[in-house]
């Protein structure tokens, strides 16, 4: 892995934004550090003209340029490829459990009607851009989607905002991988909130960036709208907020003990410091229900537990614990105010405005519903610090792990590579700082698996803990520019923190995918503009298009090659040898011609290319292909097909009964079986839903369909044997086979050191085959002999 050296200015024309920590303290006191960022590089003010800091990018030692009406059109091809990706055959799929609730609330706003907040189903964002949506195109499965289509493509525009951090090359690099990225692009055909916080968070991050560069209070308010719009979305952005927060705080330490001491104002913060105090000051008062997770110690229930009578989930307990509540959001909102009059007072008050004007209307429906500020504030952390424990969807800890390899493999790899190239780079203390992270999650890995303890164990706790210190440790010193410093922190300490998490869900690999998205493509873009390519491919290095996936294919025959002790056994492992051999010269050779760098930097340029194509294989087959069946890890869990058909069936039953809408129906709500029947028969007036399972609930009589549960069929079986046509079972749902829980450290390194049991990973990465079954639930649809049978088949 190869990076420019132009990327990191020399020490002594270092911006105080990139100088790293040994220049923080002259950073914030106002050291010189005027100038621009072009292409990805610091120049110094006095270096270049305004008109050459306008113009376009600036040439770098590699010598390419891309001129900028061919960097538009590469923008807006890309744009133009994955809004296509996003919106063909949008509304072909199931409507999926979560998606129903979706659609429906959101159905209820654009009917009129109040849907009030729950952080069960998130922030308040999502109803109201869907409703939205059915306002002006109407309502449907297509529609339900539409949102998070165009969200998913404008997500690839914003890797712009980091243009003249990232450097020309590799901001097209990002726009391209999320373009393509498995992850994003599945989750951007599917109505979940995930993707409006991968919007949310880029764009912070710019405006954060930006305001450290350029000094200018636009993109603090441009922040504050950013951050607004993230709380409103997902409680994700609590984690964003957090990790931005411990970033900044460690670059301006010494910033931060001045002012504590007395010895600096905040008026005289850097701006990395500045934006630090604009986010904490912000964010103070939605932090207020963490002290929740002191109510054992205090007697008190701040956020109450799941099933608590009277109370929804995280919500305090009327008395004592409300008046805490309120006090500690309203002492948490004075203070952030403080902080930010005496920062700026101007542009925190415009920036308050900005966030709060956006809250409020998210939360109180537009001000309909006003208590929608309180559950907004309290509850959408302390709902969320109550589930931890629950472990949502139950997946062991290596989950990230194994879905993050199948799927996001180019940017893991490369941004794996990337922390290995700086850890050489950087020397001893970075290999320490590794070693101890890796002997301590190894520790907390043991335990996990040997003893089943889950991640509420001290003794899983504590060595977690310690190892991401050290691996935060090892980004923030790394020797690299402070903005790969910025991005190896952010996509380390992100998986380590949804790792550590209690729910584990494949559509937060959206939250894990980004960051390493960005390390990956500053990297490739780094080793693209060192590389100079005009020579390298006049000296062979083209060579390199055919040679590396040779030497990758040889050595996958090399892997699985079995050796009988025959002659042609032993002459086909010689030339498997000798060929893979003769490459490895060839590098090398290549290497003495057109330097060593160049050669492994083309090299590692290749072998992307080679997972890109994979990456897109994978992509479109979770997409297009797979896409109601849960044959991906991705899918986790789907809405069949036969419940589509099945609501198309009771469609045409109306209109040929003439009873249209108001065709009565019943629906066997038990096992959750409500889900999606209500967003599919939204429009129904004539639908019973009823939960079979309870001792009191009998089969509804002379209904034109029944729904129901296949566990509960005997309970009806005698009631509809005379009156209905022989019952049709359908699929309600399948899921993933989960074969992959259990594992333990002598399963692993069985598997390590077995290679037949690599087929079975290779057949799943590969072909996503797997000798585990789909698991479904299903259901037997009765129609009443009084239908008009043959025109519905």
């Amino acid at each position: 892995m190869t990076t420019i050296a132009e990327a990191s200015p020399p020490p002594a024309e270092r911006s105080p934004e990139e100088a790293g920590p040994e220049a923080d303290a002259a950073a914030g006191s106002g050291g010189s550090g005027a100038g621009k960022w072009i292409g990805g590089q610091w120049v110094p003010a006095g270096r270049v003209s305004r008109a050459q800091a306008d113009s376009e990018l600036q040439t770098t030692s590699s010598g390419i340029r891309i001129p900028f009406r061919w960097e538009v059109a590469a923008f807006v091809a890309l744009i133009a490829i994955a809004l296509l990706l996003r919106v063909w055959g949008l509304g072909d799929r199931a409507v999926h459990h979560d998606e129903s609730l979706h659609g429906f609330f959101a159905w209820d706003i654009y009917q009129g009607r109040q849907y009030l907040h729950n952080p069960l189903t998130h922030g308040m964002f999502l109803f109201h851009t869907i409703a939205g949506t059915f306002f002006l195109f109407g309502d449907n499965d297509f529609t339900l989607r539409l949102s998070m289509a165009v969200f998913g493509a404008g997500l690839v525009a914003t890797p712009l905002l980091l243009r003249n951090r990232m450097g020309q090359v590799a901001t097209l690099i990002a726009a391209g991988m999320i373009a393509f990225s498995p992850t994003l692009l599945y989750f951007s055909r599917f109505a979940r909130n995930d993707i409006y916080i991968a919007v949310f968070t880029i764009v912070l991050i710019g405006a954060m960036f930006r305001y450290i560069d350029e000094r200018k209070n636009r993109w603090l308010y441009v922040a504050a709208a950013a951050l607004a719009l993230g709380f409103t979305a997902k409680e994700n952005m609590y984690m964003v907020v957090a990790i931005i927060a411990s970033y900044l705080a460690w670059r301006t330490a010494p910033e931060i003990w001045d002012w504590l001491m007395g010895r600096r104002s905040l008026k005289q913060f850097s701006p990395e410091a500045g934006f630090l105090v604009l986010v904490i000051a912000l964010t103070l008062p939605l932090f207020a229900a963490s002290i929740s997770i002191f109510d054992t110690a205090l007697g008190l229930n701040l956020s109450a537990d799941n099933g608590t009578p009277g109370l929804a989930t995280g919500e305090p307990e009327a008395g004592a614990s409300f008046n805490i509540a309120v006090a500690t959001v309203v002492i948490l909102l004075l203070a952030g105010w403080s902080l930010g009059m005496l920062w700026k007072p101007k542009a925190w008050a415009i920036s308050w405005v900005i966030f709060a004007a956006i809250f409020t209307l998210m939360f109180t429906n537009f001000f309909a519903h006003p208590g929608g500020i309180g559950s907004g504030i309290w509850q959408s952390l302390g709902y969320w610090l109550e589930q931890q424990d629950v472990s949502r969807g139950n997946q062991p800890w290596y989950y990230y792990f194994m879905i993050t390899s199948s799927y996001e493999f180019l940017p893991f790899v490369l941004a794996i590579g990337t922390a290995a190239f700086y850890a050489f780079r950087t020397g001893l203390f970075a290999w320490v700082l590794l070693a101890v992270a890796a002997i301590f999650f190894s520790i907390a890995g043991y335990f996990s698996l040997d003893d089943g303890r889950t991640h509420s164990d001290a003794v899983v706790i504590l060595p977690t803990v310690v190892g991401i210190a050290a691996l935060a440790a090892f980004a923030m010193y790394a020797r690299t520019t402070s903005f790969m410093r910025f991005l190896l922190f952010w996509s380390i300490i992100t998986f380590a923190a949804y790792t550590f998490a209690g729910e584990k869900m494949p559509w937060l690999l959206t939250h894990l995918t980004l960051p390493l998205i960005f390390v990956a493509s500053k990297s490739l873009g780094d080793i693209v503009m060192h590389v100079k390519w005009r020579p390298s491919l006049s000296r062979g290095s083209w060579l390199l298009l055919a040679g590396v996936p040779l030497f990758f294919l040889l050595l996958w025959r090399l892997i699985f090659i079995d050796v009988e002790g025959n002659f042609q056994s032993f002459f086909g492992l010689f030339l498997l040898l000798a060929t893979l051999g003769m490459l490895l010269v060839g590098q090398q050779h290549l290497g003495s011609r057109i330097g060593h760098t160049a050669a492994w930097g083309s090299t590692t340029i290749v072998i992307a290319l080679m997972m890109f194509g994979f990456t897109f294989r994978a992509g479109w087959i979770a997409s297009f292909v797979h896409q109601d069946v849960p044959q991906e890890i991705l899918v986790y869990t789907q809405t069949s097909q036969d419940i589509r058909q099945v609501a198309n069936e009771i469609e045409v039953a109306g209109a040929l009964t003439g009873e249209g809408r108001t065709i009565s129906l019943s629906i066997d709500t038990a096992d959750s079986y409500a889900w999606p029947w209500h967003w599919y028969l939204r429009n129904n007036t004539g639908a019973l839903f009823q939960d079979l399972s309870r001792d009191d609930a009998s089969a509804a009589q002379g209904v034109e369909i029944a729904v129901i549960n296949e566990r509960n069929n005997g309970k009806v079986e005698s009631d509809y044997r005379n009156a209905y046509t022989e019952p049709r079972k359908i699929q309600h749902r399948a899921w993933f086979p989960e074969d992959y829980r259990g594992l333990t450290p002598k399963v692993f390194w069985d598997t390590i050191w077995d290679r037949d049991r690599w087929r079975g990973s290779i057949d799943f990465f590969v072909y996503r085959e797997f000798s585990g079954e789909i698991g479904s639930v299903d259901s037997y649809v009765y129609f009443n002999n009084s239908l008009p049978l043959s025109p519905l088949n």
